[in-house]
C-alpha cells in the first residue's frame, strides 16, 4: 500500500494556537510513514512551533500575503511537488484552493477551525467573503471542520448533502494527560499555596475568549471565599491584559491572579488545577476544554456548539448561556469545587483520539473511501 504523499498546510504563523498544536500533533503522529508535511505562513514571521517542526521532519517556508505573494506560492507549488494542499485559514483559504488547482494539485482541503474570523461584517468584508466562498466551492476538493456547530456557521446549514464536507474532531494522546505525578510542585514552581483553590483558563488573551467576563466572575466568587486564584495560560494582548489588570487592581485581586503566558507544560499545569471555566463568545471546537476533561479536570463553559459536542463525548462539563447572568456562573462553579471530583474519560472509542484524527485525515490526503 503505497502512503507516499506531499502536503502543505497553509496557516498565519505557527505559534501555540489550537490549530497549529493540534497540527503539529499530527505531524508527530504521522511521522515516518511516507507523508511528508511542509507548513506555508502567510505572516512572513516565525512561530513557537517551528523548531518542533523542523525537528519532526517538517519545513516552514515563509511566504508573506503580499503584492509578489501568488507567483511566489505558485513557485513553490511546482518545485516542491505537493499533492495536497491543506488550509487552516477560514474563508481566505479559497485563494489557495484556487491556486492548487491552477497548479494541478490533487487534493485542495479547506478546514474551518472555528465559527467565526472574528472579523466585523462591514459591506466590504461580506463581498470579500462571498467571493473567497464561491472560490472554495469552485475549488476545494474536500471540507472539513472541527465541529458540527463550526462547519454550520462557517460553511452552511445543510453541508451534510455535500460529499466533500466532513466533521474531523481533533485528536489528542492521553499518555500527555495521564503521566503527571506531583500538581503539588507544579504549584509550588507557581508560587500558589497548597491549599488554594485553582481555576484555570487556556486561551491567548483575546475578545473571542471573553476574559472580561472570566475575571468579573472570579471576583464574585473572591467577595465569598478568599482562598481562590486565577491561573490565565495564553499569549497575551498588551491592551486587553492592561484592561485586566486594572479592573484586577481595582478589586484588589491582583495578586490572586497569575498571568503565565504562553506555555509547553499545559497537562501539568492542569492536573494541579480544580476547575476551568471558559466562557467564551465564540468557538470551533476549543482544545482546552477537551486537555481539561482528559486530565479529569471539571468544566464550566458557555453555550456554544462545539462545546456542547465536546460535553456530548466527554461529559464533567456545565454548560452555561453566555445570557446567564454572573451569579449563576458563581453558583455553579462553587457547586463544582465543593464536589471535590476529578473523572477521567475513556478517550479511545471517542472522535477526540490521535488515532481516529489521523486515520481520517490520512484516508483524506490519499483519497480513499471509508
Amino acid at each position: 500500500m503505497n502512503n507516499s504523499c506531499r502536503v502543505l498546510h497553509v496557516f498565519g504563523r505557527m505559534d501555540r494556537g489550537g490549530a497549529e498544536m493540534r497540527t503539529v500533533a499530527l505531524l508527530r503522529h504521522l511521522r515516518g510513514n511516507g507523508i511528508v508535511q511542509h507548513f506555508c505562513v502567510l505572516s512572513g514571521e516565525e512561530g513557537h512551533l517551528d523548531n518542533e517542526i523542523r525537528s519532526l521532519g517538517g519545513k516552514v517556508n515563509y511566504l508573506k500575503l503580499n503584492s509578489v505573494f501568488i507567483p511566489r506560492f505558485l513557485s513553490l507549488l511546482r518545485e516542491e511537488g505537493y499533492d495536497v494542499v491543506h488550509s487552516h485559514v477560514y474563508y481566505v483559504s479559497g485563494l489557495f484552493a484556487m491556486l492548487g488547482a491552477l497548479s494541478g494539485v490533487k487534493k485542495r482541503v479547506v478546514h474551518f477551525r472555528s465559527m467565526s474570523d472574528g472579523a466585523l461584517q462591514t459591506p466590504g468584508r461580506r463581498a470579500r467573503n462571498w467571493l473567497l466562498r464561491a472560490m472554495i466551492d469552485l475549488f476545494a476538493t474536500d471540507i472539513l471542520a472541527v465541529s458540527e456547530g463550526a462547519m454550520e456557521q462557517a460553511w452552511r446549514a445543510n453541508w451534510r448533502k455535500d460529499i466533500r464536507c466532513q466533521v474531523v474532531y481533533n485528536g489528542f494522546d492521553t499518555v500527555l494527560y495521564s503521566s503527571v505525578t506531583n500538581p503539588r510542585a507544579v504549584r509550588a514552581r507557581l508560587g500558589i499555596g497548597p491549599n488554594c483553590r485553582l481555576i484555570i483558563h487556556i486561551g491567548r488573551l483575546d475578545a473571542a475568549k471573553n476574559h472580561h467576563q472570566l475575571v468579573r466572575i472570579f471576583a464574585q466568587m473572591c467577595a465569598r471565599q478568599p482562598n481562590l486564584h486565577l491561573l490565565l495560560v495564553g499569549k497575551g494582548s498588551n491592551g486587553l491584559e492592561a484592561e485586566l489588570r486594572s479592573f484586577l487592581h481595582d478589586k484588589r485581586l491582583e495578586h490572586s491572579v497569575t498571568f503565565a503566558g504562553v506555555r509547553e507544560d499545559i497537562p501539568c499545569l492542569l492536573a494541579a488545577a480544580d476547575l476551568m471555566i471558559f466562557p467564551s463568545l465564540w468557538e470551533g471546537m476549543p482544545g482546552a476544554v477537551v486537555e481539561a476533561r482528559l486530565s479529569g479536570l471539571p468544566v464550566i463553559a458557555s453555550d456554544l456548539p462545539g462545546i456542547r459536542e465536546i460535553a456530548r463525548h466527554l461529559g464533567g462539563m456545565d454548560i452555561l448561556s453566555l445570557n446567564s447572568d454572573i451569579q449563576s456562573w458563581v453558583e455553579t462553579a462553587f457547586l463544582r469545587l465543593n464536589a471535590h471530583h476529578r473523572s477521567i474519560p475513556d478517550l479511545e472509542g471517542t472522535p477526540f483520539s490521535i488515532h481516529a484524527c489521523a486515520s481520517e485525515i490520512q484516508r483524506i490526503w490519499l483519497g480513499r473511501e471509508s
